[in-house]
Formats: structure tokens, sequence, C-alpha cells
């Protein structure tokens, strides 16, 4: 999976309100991008699938994430979004406790 700027752009924007700038790292290993922040790791996966409909060939994305080994299937960037920030809620405040 080739990392998109667009998703690094957004993953930065959101890591950025966490104020984790100089905490995290993006891994990738295995077609997998690594979110890695205070020894945890949230990870996501772009599949593309080509559907044919109407005699015409249509790219689709899937998205995976793996939290604590355990993967998940979503159907758009925005929603993998939406479970990295409740991702790096939890964390922000599992690290203030």
């Amino acid at each position: 999976m080739r990392f998109l700027q667009e998703e690094f752009n957004d993953i930065s924007n959101l890591i950025d309100r966490y104020d984790l700038n100089d905490q995290y790292a993006l891994v990738k290993r295995k077609g997998w991008v690594f979110v890695e922040i205070h020894g945890k790791s949230f990870g996501f996966h772009r599949k593309e699938t080509s559907i044919l409909i109407n005699g015409k060939l249509e790219n689709k994305n899937k998205y995976f994430i793996c939290i604590d080994k355990n993967e998940q299937l979503f159907e758009s960037f925005t929603q993998v979004l939406k479970q990295l920030e409740k991702w790096l809620g939890k964390l922000d405040s599992q690290h203030d406790a």
C-alpha cells in the first residue's frame, strides 16, 4: 500500500490537535501504516478493489484498522480518522492518569 500525501496530512493534523508532535512515529510494515505513541500502535491498511458495474470497472477502497491486534473493516478514510481520534483520546486520558 502506498501511503498517500492526503492521508499523511490528515493524520498529522489530527495528531497535532493532541499536542503529540514529538511523541509519535509513523511506521510502514507489510503494507500497513502504524501510528506509534507511548508503546501503543494504531494501524491501517487501504485495499483497492475493482468492481464490474454496468460493463465498467469501478475502483473502490476498503480500509482496515488494527488496534491491539483486532482488525476492523471500514468503507472510508473518514471513518478511519474517527477511529484514530477515539484511540488518541483514550491514549491521552490514560497518559494523563
